[in-house]
Parts: structure tokens; C-alpha cells; sequence
């Protein structure tokens, strides 16, 4: 239960899931032109704010707040994209 306070998300999503959040993210890693470092999933809106940089880069900070989680990606084994995402597939 905490949002980033004093900052502005590079990309914000409407009427997404957690998953689809948690995706976005780890993909700016390997395609995006801006990297995600942190993102906010507001589970009763349904909301999806990325960031570049963490929560608690100056001069933002974290803050407690209801139904609102913070995020950061740490790409352990379990979130690597190329054992996750299906091959990709070329048409010859």
C-alpha cells in the first residue's frame, strides 16, 4: 500500500491487470526507448504508472497509501523474459 510521491510516470496505463503491469515493465527492459525502474499498481482503478527511476529517488519519495502497490523489477531467475515469453515465430 504505497504510491511514488513527488514524481511523473513516463507511461500510464488505464483498465490493465497487475500481470499486464508487471509485463509492461519487464519489456521496457529489453524494447523501450525508457526503462522501467518502478511502477504503481492501483488495484481499484485499475491503473498501471510506470517510472524511470525508483520510488525513493530524489526528490520523490514513497508514501503509504490504500489499495495502491509499489513495485521494483529484479529480473531473479523467475522474471526472465526468454524463459516466459513464447519464441517467437518467423514465417519463411
Amino acid at each position: 500500500d504505497v504510491i511514488v510521491v513527488n514524481a511523473q510516470p513516463y507511461e500510464r496505463r488505464s483498465r490493465t491487470t497487475l500481470h499486464y503491469c508487471k509485463l509492461q515493465c519487464m519489456l521496457s527492459q529489453q524494447q523501450g526507448a525508457t526503462r522501467c525502474a518502478s511502477f504503481v499498481y492501483d488495484l481499484l482503478q485499475q491503473v498501471c504508472d510506470l517510472f524511470s527511476h525508483t520510488g525513493d529517488a530524489a526528490p520523490s519519495w514513497l508514501l503509504d497509501f490504500h489499495s495502491r502497490d509499489y513495485f521494483e523489477p529484479n529480473f531473479g531467475e523467475g522474471c526472465d523474459l526468454k524463459k516466459r515469453l513464447p519464441p517467437e515465430t518467423t514465417n519463411s
